[in-house]
């Protein structure tokens, strides 16, 4: 049975990605003059009398954004293209998207939640590509929840190639039988509303109060800084996975408890998830469950009754098919010591007028820590088809800067002491390194890159790594710039002579399987300081003047050398004592 999943998910996969018709297509520029709404303004005029569109595809100008005042009914199918972009390259910045309030300074986005893309003709697809989303108002005056809302039946909103910053709920399903595919596409900075808790994520539906999904596929991809859940499926989905993509600093779960039937996670990375943690105050409350949650969390569900089968949300809650197998998780140190904080204790006044006093307590380290919890492991032991394998904690070596989850940790503890946020008030609360809320930076400055040799580099079920591809796990050197050098270089180590450490400086000008290995002068191999791949960047390495068995080396002369495969170089060296 276990063999047999990766391999029809693999298939499913491939299925879903495959386009739904090779017709030629019909392409239309939307040329850039800079004057708010001309995106929408050009796409509703270019539409036929049924409604639908006149053209298949609209292509925008990279390097241009796009104030769009009014949001896009979809009728009909088409497609929104970026002109491609390099991503390492900081002046080949994408087609962006940013919203703006009427001329009045009032905003349009007014059908809940608001959206740049409303989905209403039945069997209308909307596909995504190449762009940059910001959702920040241009004018900083609040942000729009979400990229696309489906409300008829039959849709689909197809994503590749995105970068999504600063939205509530990117994709909602309001209607029946939506489908979602996202692939290579980055969401992140999800802020919630002033003094808000929870209320946001990346991708809602499946039953109770929203609308029900049929196919949700995610891949290749990553969920980052999110103030919430990312995937909320409230019952089941028809069709479901979601596979190499890396979940980093998520204030709750990756996905919501209480659904997810009928969906496979694989090769995805956990780093940093439920920060917000697990109490005795907040047991129940938000999520916490006795004995643990863990990162794996299910929860029990109940029958369904017969106004969930009459609407067409009936599934088999003792039947639920869920699986995950080849993930990796780990928290680090921030988040674990924010789980030995408190306890903390507050005055509310009750529904009666008096003085109510609350108290809080932080469950055990070991019980929060964990990756399947006691509940899901008694709904495992009760249902065969929900079913976990091959899934690693890993090691906390991500090269994010740590100040994005310090700043999440500061608004928790906000709201932690007291159930209410009395420091961090509006929406603008988030780290930013350039310290701009409005525009995007770009290249982006998040790096989720992990180390080599830790255990998530070779968790997923080929062997290779998990979590989103594009991250390209590094060695153990320290990145000393990003962006694209003129050529490849390898510095004279400095300090030379040296006693006891030396640090080795080279830069690569593309993508290259890199290894550094330091030789004594008979021409044998003493270290390797470096194998693996990594980015075009400029790039440190330290040696402490050791063999390869940890063992100090004797003072004299040692060439190192870097190769490419296609490119070698050397030089010398000398260690005195």
């Amino acid at each position: 049975m276990k063999n047999l999943l990766p391999t029809l998910a693999s298939v499913m996969l491939l299925v879903l990605m495959l386009p739904a018709s090779v017709a030629a297509q019909t392409e239309m520029t939307i040329p850039w003059t800079g004057i708010p709404g001309e995106l929408e303004t050009t796409i509703v005029a270019d539409t036929m009398a049924d409604g639908t569109q006149a053209h298949d595809v609209y292509i925008l100008e990279k390097g241009r954004v796009y104030l769009q005042i009014d949001p896009i009914d979809v009728n009909g199918s088409f497609t929104v293209r970026g002109q491609m972009f390099d991503p390492a390259d900081p002046a080949d910045v994408p087609a962006t998207i940013q919203p703006l309030p009427g001329p009045d300074g009032v905003s349009r986005y007014v059908v809940w939640p608001g959206a740049h893309f409303n989905l209403l003709g039945d069997g209308a697809t909307l596909r995504l590509e190449n762009l940059l989303f910001n959702g920040a108002m241009a004018d900083q005056s609040t942000h729009v929840w979400s990229i696309a809302l489906t409300f008829g039946s039959d849709q689909r909103v197809e994503v590749e190639n995105n970068v999504w910053s600063d939205y509530q709920m990117t994709l909602m399903s309001q209607g029946s039988n939506s489908d979602f595919v996202v692939n290579n596409t980055i969401v992140k900075a999800v802020p919630s509303y002033p003094g808000g808790i929870f209320f946001n994520g990346f991708i809602w539906g499946g039953g109770s109060w929203l609308g029900t999904i049929d196919t949700l596929v995610v891949t290749n991809s990553s969920v980052m800084n999110f103030w919430g859940e990312a995937i909320v499926i409230y019952e089941q989905v028809t069709h479901g996975l979601v596979d190499h993509t890396s979940f980093v600093n998520m204030v709750m779960r990756p996905i919501f408890n209480r659904g997810g039937n009928n969906m496979t996670f694989s090769n995805n990375l956990m780093y940093n998830t439920k920060i917000f943690g697990q109490s005795t105050y907040f047991y129940g409350l938000w999520g916490s469950i006795d004995g643990g949650s863990g990162v794996m969390d299910i929860n029990y569900q109940d029958p369904p009754d017969s106004a969930a089968m009459a609407a067409g949300r009936h599934w088999d809650h003792l039947n639920r098919n869920i699986v995950w197998h080849n993930n990796a998780w780990v928290n680090d140190e921030q988040v674990l010591d924010f789980w030995q904080k408190g306890p903390w204790e507050w005055e509310v006044i009750n529904a009666e007028g008096e003085t109510e006093v609350r108290r809080d307590t932080m469950l055990a380290i070991e019980i929060q820590n964990k990756f399947v919890g006691d509940s899901t492991l008694a709904l495992m032991a009760a249902d065969p088809s929900i079913m976990e394998y091959d899934n690693v904690e890993t090691t906390p070596t991500l090269l994010l800067n740590p100040e994005y989850l310090r700043r999440i940790i500061q608004r928790i503890t906000d709201f932690r002491d007291n159930e209410a946020h009395d420091t961090f008030l509006d929406e603008w609360w988030q780290f930013e390194h350039d310290n701009d809320p409005i525009n995007v930076e770009w290249p982006i400055h998040e790096d989720l890159r992990y180390a080599y040799n830790s255990p998530a580099a070779t968790a997923s079920e080929t062997g290779g790594p998990v979590g989103d591809p594009r991250w390209v796990p590094y060695t153990n050197v320290n990145v000393e710039e990003a962006g694209v050098p003129s050529s490849f270089t390898l510095d004279q180590n400095y300090p030379n002579p040296f006693n006891p450490s030396t640090d080795i400086t080279f830069s690569l000008h593309q993508l290259s399987d890199v290894r550094l290995v330091v030789y004594n002068v008979m021409g044998q191999p003493v270290s390797e300081l470096v194998k693996g791949s990594l980015p075009a960047g400029t790039y440190k390495v330290r040696w402490d003047g050791t063999n390869s068995a940890g063992y100090r080396v004797a003072s004299g002369v040692y060439l190192y050398t870097l190769s490419t495969g296609s490119v070698i170089a050397s030089k010398k060296m000398t260690l005195i004592k």
